[in-house]
């Protein structure tokens, strides 16, 4: 084996050094992107837990809005059913008073 093979064979591993460093590079790179797509993607799936848990909250609340609308309905006319009632029950009241009043004078 000569000078010139040798020189050869050192400037081949040369090569391959440098091939090896851009390659252990580029492996760095793909695991930094791969680990933030990871962490993004972990990231989406709490956000969107959350929105779902918010989403389910909101729901339960606006039944309960509906259900204490509805109930609020009721009390309103019961609420008129009885001034009603009290109303006509005076009226009725008057009403015997006059005839009353009037037939005894």
């Amino acid at each position: 084996m000569g000078e010139a093979d040798v020189l050869a064979i050192q400037q081949s591993l040369n090569r391959v050094e440098t091939v090896l460093t851009d390659l252990t590079k580029a492996v760095n790179d793909l695991r930094v992107t791969v680990a933030r797509d990871y962490v993004t993607k972990e990231d989406f799936l709490k956000f969107q837990e959350q929105s779902e848990f918010r989403i389910v909250k909101l729901h339960e609340k606006i039944e309960d809005h509906v259900k204490e609308d509805k109930a609020d309905r009721w009390k309103l006319a019961g609420l008129v059913a009885t001034i009603t009632g009290i109303v006509l029950s005076i009226i009725q009241g008057v009403i015997r008073m006059v005839r009353g009043g009037g037939g005894t004078q």
